[in-house]
């Protein structure tokens, strides 16, 4: 399933809850609709349905994103926090 965006995975699971959960004409009211995206394998529609199911929300890839979310959180608040020292001359780090 990582080989689709979160907005082509909402597409998809439209489509599965159009088609009545029907995989196969999921698929076909797929490939009406997104003539130009790859197409998935006609399970792929159940898998989507039982993966929110199970695990809720789908997750950002950050596969191929270089730097992390979490990372990139870190650095802009060690950004913030050293800027907020050199302007207000506070300690804020021990506030945080």
């Amino acid at each position: 399933m990582g080989d689709f965006t979160n907005s082509g995975k909402k597409d998809m699971y439209l489509m599965y809850g159009a088609a009545n959960s029907n995989g196969r004409a999921a698929l076909r009211m797929h490939q009406e609709r997104f003539p130009s995206r790859h197409m998935p394998n006609h399970k792929m529609f159940q898998q989507l349905h039982r993966q929110l199911c199970e695990n809720g929300p789908f997750t950002a890839n950050t596969r191929d994103k270089g730097i992390s979310r979490t990372s990139c959180q870190t650095h802009l608040e060690e950004v913030f926090l050293s800027q907020a020292d050199e302007t207000t001359g506070t300690i804020t780090k021990a506030v945080a």
